[in-house]
């Protein structure tokens, strides 16, 4: 993250992370509120979460509305 800034980068764009069944790539959400144990816990994410917001790096995550 740290690198990140260095380059200028100020924000950072997640595909989805969320609980799926991944048969579309992880766009299959069947729970918004949990994190699917393939990458990592909500402790991973609030970590990078803050971390990128130390450094002044906004963090979106991809979430495409029709999917749901």
């Amino acid at each position: 993250m740290n690198y990140l800034s260095w380059l200028g980068i100020d924000s950072i764009w997640i595909s989805p992370f969320f609980v799926s069944p991944l048969t579309d790539f992880g766009y299959d959400i069947a729970n918004y509120r949990a994190i699917d144990p393939t990458f990592g816990q909500m402790e991973d994410f609030q970590a990078l979460l803050k971390k990128a917001h130390d450094l002044d790096i906004k963090v979106m995550i991809d979430l495409v509305p029709c999917h749901t």
